[in-house]
């Protein structure tokens, strides 16, 4: 492939050579190659997109969010500057062209050529990658659409990495494949490639947060969940679930990736990160990127603090397992205690008169009781008493929730900066 690569790189005209499929499927045939990312973005008119596409590529870009963009260039960029100790992939690009000519090899050990017109060209899929390289190489504005209707936040990290992987980034080459009409007579209409990128962006089903954060190992906050599971005294009990989503009466785990994940992330930025997907890049409002400097700043005093919470419990935190202690909402809730508590101190105290009063908050917590019947319950304004003990009577998860942080803040006398739970 690398001559694939090659003999694209020099070429002058709109032509670029590959391997096509043999048949067609649903009137359709597919180029598979190799391309450097500023050739791909000169050939898919990224520069200059006909009027006649104009429209297509504007619903497209209402998709293609800021922070997905930003996800992306982070991604692509720590790869590039080995800032991730793992493999990664770039997905192929796919591409449609309108009207092509094909010229098919006779010679099974040479490439097929494809020529076309760039007004012809256009992204069915990876229109954010196509957008997020656009923006790395600083040939094109800073923006998330072509027409700069959005644009970006200064970073002065991504800045920085874009300088040090601009020049291979130039140069580096990505899968593509070009989609192109079986009748070379009668091409593709707007309205088949139109078809071409609901197939391929809209019949997908997602993986779930619980799967996705099973497998990735780029997420430092899924990465500092882990690190909660591994502690001593939790593997005693039973450790952490990668794989379930809750603790229950005959479970062997403890605690689960994805519970921990949640009060991490409401710990780190309150409950507008909490209630994010797994992945998120920024800390909601204040735009701090969430990297391993920031979980080195929290580790000590948000692990401290759990572990208070839960030896404050003694045996009852393994044993009793249909109570409150190891309920979703309750840890997610303890996370945003945390933010708060957090949010009045941190900048007040030392790191270790930090590390100190989130000992004793935990502590403080952990204390309290997580029976359904324990009666201090009824200071709680989002419970109410019931024949089976003290239950949530919002009706809603995320009311609940902040709820039962509002009342955890109160115990610890923090009942004035509840606001913070949503800065």
């Amino acid at each position: 492939m690398a001559d694939v690569v090659r003999r694209n790189v020099v070429q002058q005209d709109q032509s670029i050579v590959g391997m096509c499929t043999s048949t067609p499927f649903a009137k359709t045939l597919a180029l598979s190659t190799n391309l450097p990312v500023e050739r791909l973005l000169t050939i898919s008119s990224m520069r200059a997109i006909p009027a006649e596409l104009e429209d297509m590529y504007k619903n497209i870009q209402r998709t293609t969010l800021i922070k997905r963009v930003n996800s992306c260039e982070d991604y692509i960029g720590k790869h590039l500057n080995n800032e991730y100790n793992i493999a990664g992939f770039m997905p192929p690009l796919t591409l449609t062209v309108r009207k092509a000519t094909l010229k098919r090899s006779n010679n099974p050990n040479e490439f097929d050529t494809l020529i076309f017109n760039p007004s012809d060209v256009f992204i069915v899929d990876g229109v954010g990658r196509a957008t997020t390289m656009m923006r790395m190489l600083g040939d094109f504005p800073t923006r998330i659409d072509h027409r700069g209707n959005k644009t970006t936040a200064f970073n002065e990290k991504r800045e920085i990495r874009r300088e040090l992987v601009r020049n291979y980034l130039r140069e580096m080459d990505i899968p593509v494949t070009f989609v192109i009409a079986a009748d070379k007579e009668k091409g593709l209409t707007n309205k088949d490639i139109g078809q071409i990128f609901g197939d391929i962006n809209f019949n997908q089903q997602k993986v779930t947060n619980r799967h996705a954060m099973k497998v990735t190992h780029t997420d430092v906050i899924v990465n500092f969940a882990r690190d909660f599971g591994q502690l001593d005294f939790i593997l005693k009990i039973g450790g952490m679930s990668e794989n379930d989503n809750s603790v229950s009466k005959k479970s062997k785990h403890i605690l689960t990736l994805n519970i921990i994940s949640r009060f991490i992330r409401g710990a780190i930025g309150g409950t507008l990160l909490q209630t994010k997907d797994s992945g998120a890049l920024e800390i909601p409002n204040s735009g701090r990127e969430i990297n391993s400097d920031l979980i080195d700043e929290v580790r000590v005093p948000l692990m401290t603090f759990f572990t208070a919470w839960v030896k404050a419990q003694g045996e009852d935190f393994s044993k009793e397992r249909s109570d409150f202690r190891h309920q979703t909402t309750i840890i997610q809730a303890l996370g945003l205690a945390y933010y708060t508590l957090s949010e009045s101190y941190s900048s007040t105290l030392s790191k270790p008169e930090f590390i100190e009063k989130a000992k004793e908050a935990g502590e403080k917590l952990g204390g309290l009781g997580y029976s359904k019947f324990d009666k201090h319950w009824s200071k709680c304004k989002v419970m109410g008493l019931k024949t089976k003990g003290y239950s949530n009577i919002t009706g809603g998860g995320k009311t609940y929730r902040e709820g039962i942080a509002a009342y955890f803040c109160s115990e610890l006398g923090l009942s004035g900066h509840a606001q913070n739970l949503v800065k």
